[in-house]
């Protein structure tokens, strides 16, 4: 099957770059399975960083054939004059399309559709597409424009999502459109060190977080939270792993409540790292609010991790609370401060069953599981629309 993945976000070599990987596991599973794959990686410079300039190149990343173009984009309700940019990216995404030989174009795979949502709806009306599947995946951004997501909703039969809450929010417009969750997967590789961990359900002391320090993970919430544990239990340690703006403030936080000692802040680290970090934690918080579903918190599942995090967001619907981890509620330092509590306080033995569900959980979101479910449900929901 020939599939060209439409994205708003795919990696390119460049150490410092932080542009999410989960296209890029898609696509290299779906390689190792036998199908064709290109990517039409497109971004907008909304604030004109360089101008007008129009970037446009293309590369292999790990054998996957991407064509990069970086255009300048123009504030909302601002006209941009003759649709220039319009025209460009139209041409641009036609010739890298000739460029791939494809013979044809069986499905458009596309990611952050909000953002590319004029160029997928030009696709979508050419004739040479008229039989292809175009199929919107929606992120959590994609849902700050309600306006836009409804027309793209209007006019497509099938969309992925990045999580339940987001599927029912969806189901909530009562229209016609299917919706499948698409998750992120890990790599499938046994651990016997998470093996050892979760059969073990020993009493947690080393608690742990790994991701950016900006506002909406909800760090300063988790370190109020640790200063309280830390009157109660003296053997508690927390691990912040990342880097960001909110850094400076974190640190003096720490500072502030004399948690130096107890709190490390290790600075950004490659997934092998983090990973490896995980399997010397007992416990994995990340409450941020708003998160789309985040591959970290399956990563922490399977390194033998209680993990932690917020109520109604990308991961709720995989972690089912108090079965294989918990929920919490956005920023409630005490709601966080008790669930810690409680599964410090737990027994072994139901410390052993949670982690046990959690480890299970996570075997089943392997990377070549998840891209291969992705073309499943796609393709079971394209049969039951064309049987109606």
């Amino acid at each position: 099957m020939n599939i060209v993945i439409i994205t708003t976000l795919f990696p390119v070599h460049d150490p410092n770059n932080k542009n999410t990987k989960a296209d890029y596991y898609l696509a290299k599973e779906w390689i190792k399975a036998g199908h064709k794959v290109a990517v039409l990686f497109a971004e907008g410079d909304l604030f004109f960083r360089n101008g007008l300039t129009v970037k446009k190149e293309e590369y292999f990343y790990d054998g996957i054939s991407v064509f990069h173009l970086k255009y300048p984009r123009f504030i909302p309700r601002y006209q941009d004059p003759l649709l220039l940019t319009r025209d460009i990216i139209r041409r641009w995404a036609l010739n890298c399309l000739n460029k791939t030989h494809f013979n044809k174009i069986d499905l458009f795979y596309c990611d952050f559709p909000a953002g590319n949502w004029t160029l997928i709806n030009y696709l979508k009306q050419r004739k040479e597409f008229s039989i292809s599947m175009f199929v919107p995946v929606f992120n959590n951004c994609d849902f700050y424009s309600k306006r836009k997501v409804k027309a793209i909703l209007n006019k497509s039969h099938i969309v992925g999502v990045r999580s339940k809450a987001m599927q029912e929010r969806i189901d909530s417009y009562k229209l016609q459109t299917k919706v499948f969750i698409v998750y992120s997967g890990v790599p499938k590789t046994a651990h016997k060190e998470s093996e050892l961990k979760v059969k073990s359900g020993k009493r947690p002391t080393k608690t742990m977080y790994a991701g950016d320090f900006i506002t909406l993970k909800n760090v300063d919430i988790l370190i109020e939270c640790f200063r309280t544990l830390a009157n109660k239990h003296s053997d508690l340690t927390l691990t912040l792993v990342g880097d960001g703006p909110e850094e400076k403030q974190l640190k003096q936080k720490v500072e502030l409540y004399n948690l130096a000692d107890r709190v490390a802040f290790t600075g950004r680290m490659d997934r092998e790292l983090v990973f490896k970090t995980m399997l010397d934690s007992d416990v994995f918080v990340m409450a941020s609010s708003p998160e789309s579903f985040g591959i970290v918190y399956i990563e922490a599942m399977a390194a033998g991790c209680c993990v932690v995090a917020c109520q109604n967001e990308g991961i709720d619907g995989v972690i089912v609370d108090k079965l294989n981890g918990f929920l919490v509620k956005p920023r409630d330092v005490d709601n966080l401060a008790k669930v810690l509590d409680d599964y410090i306080c737990m027994t072994n033995q139901d410390r052993i069953k949670l982690l046990t569900k959690s480890y299970e959980t996570a075997q089943g979101f392997s990377e070549k599981d998840v891209a291969t479910r992705v073309l499943d449900d796609i393709f079971y929901l394209f049969r039951a629309r064309e049987e109606l």
